[in-house]
């Protein structure tokens, strides 16, 4: 069976996937959220900037989460991390993004009669963070 890569533009559930992927690395290469440690509460403020292309036409989405909390506040005085991190994901071709955040590749396959399906295929990269143990 032949099988070759395939170039699909990225659909919006991969973008998703790709940003989330971004996100989960930036915070576990921080010493303090360590995917092994835990914490009594927590309190985060979102916001995400994202520009892309719909057919040729440039589009922005802001999205901003609702301040949100979980556990009960510490007391005054308390040690507290405070966690600021800037995360810019550069324009990539779509299997290059894919790649970088361990998404299936499309990949053209031909069986034995010539019929030609696509196939998603993922391929791990050693040393990333979600695979390095």
């Amino acid at each position: 069976m032949a099988e070759h890569s395939v170039v699909l533009p990225l659909s919006m559930r991969e973008v998703v996937d790709a940003i989330c992927y971004k996100v989960r690395e930036k915070l576990y290469k921080d010493c303090n959220f360590n995917p092994d440690l835990a914490c009594d509460w927590f309190k985060a403020s979102i916001s995400l900037r994202i520009e892309h292309s719909d057919m040729g036409r440039k589009v922005e989405t802001v999205v901003s989460v609702p301040e949100t909390e979980a556990g009960k506040a510490p007391e005054e005085g308390s040690d507290i991390y405070l966690l600021e991190k800037e995360i810019d994901v550069q324009p990539a071709a779509p299997n290059q993004v894919r790649m970088e955040t361990e998404q299936a590749l499309p990949v053209a396959t031909t069986d034995k009669n010539g019929k030609t399906d696509i196939k998603r295929v993922t391929y791990k990269r050693p040393g990333t963070f979600l695979n390095e143990k």
